[in-house]
């Protein structure tokens, strides 16, 4: 039996799928990998986009302050709300995994998983936790951002809102939390490094392509917990960039606003 892509989904090629009332052709795209391996898509060109977009995001905010660079820092931190709430938004209009009624689960959920794993397509449950602490550090981040002043070269947005207490406390968080952010994302490249090279789980690779490499066991397991891969076509990327579109027009509205 063959697997080829048709129509954005995976199908059966040559007599019965074999995978019961789901099946594989139930759960979205997949394509022909090897003997016995289907690739399946995972992660769409949108939260592929977001996740190198947010990473580049962070990186500039830390490096420009580190040198001094308040100006960009400020634009670093406009760009970096702008993903987020886009990242929200995508959360219940994306597809597959990327939605967060896809991943987000219960703390005991959690525990089970922790006590007997079980297969997953995207986050496993303690991923989904890691992700989600490191999204708000970065949204508490980008927001305390906004009534922080150094009192020299840069003041926020809203500081001019705010009175000097609330400015302090603005700036008392935003330098508290980084830290955390160094060791939240510190955890992120360790786990990927752990999952890589222990588990020979390849996470790094499955961000750039959007795929992961299932065997068809596991394609049919994951068919009958109706796990569905990402579709990624491109109405989906058009409804994407759309949905920044409007992210952007929010936080650049916002900011008017506030000057």
């Amino acid at each position: 039996m063959g697997w080829r892509s048709h129509g954005g989904g995976a199908r059966a090629v040559g007599g019965s799928t074999g995978l019961g009332p789901a099946g594989v052709a139930g759960v979205g795209p997949g394509s022909v990998e090897g003997a016995g391996v289907i690739r399946l898509r995972v992660w769409d060109l949108p939260i592929r986009l977001f996740h190198w977009s947010l990473a580049i995001s962070v990186l500039g905010s830390v490096a420009s302050v580190k040198l001094g660079n308040m100006e960009v820092h400020g634009y670093c931190g406009l760009f970096t709300l702008s993903l987020l709430i886009w990242r929200l938004l995508w959360g219940f209009l994306g597809s597959g995994p990327a939605r967060f009624n896809s991943f987000v689960v219960s703390p005991m959920t959690t525990l089970r998983y922790l006590r007997s794993p079980w297969l997953v397509l995207g986050h496993n449950p303690l991923g989904a936790w890691s992700v989600l602490a490191l999204l708000g550090l970065v949204l508490l981040q980008a927001v305390t951002g906004w009534g922080t002043s150094d009192e020299i070269a840069f003041d926020g947005p809203l500081v001019r809102h705010l009175s000097e207490q609330w400015v302090s406390v603005f700036g008392s968080i935003h330098l508290a939390t980084e830290p955390l952010l160094y060791g939240l994302v510190a955890l992120h490249v360790l786990a990927i490094v752990y999952y890589g090279r222990v588990k020979k789980e390849a996470l790094l690779p499955a961000m750039i392509h959007g795929d992961q490499v299932r065997s068809e066991n596991e394609a049919r397991l994951l068919a009958t917990e109706k796990q569905r891969p990402a579709s990624d076509d491109a109405g989906l990327r058009i409804k994407g960039l759309v949905v920044y579109l409007i992210s952007l027009a929010l936080v650049l509205t916002a900011y008017y606003l506030s000057l």
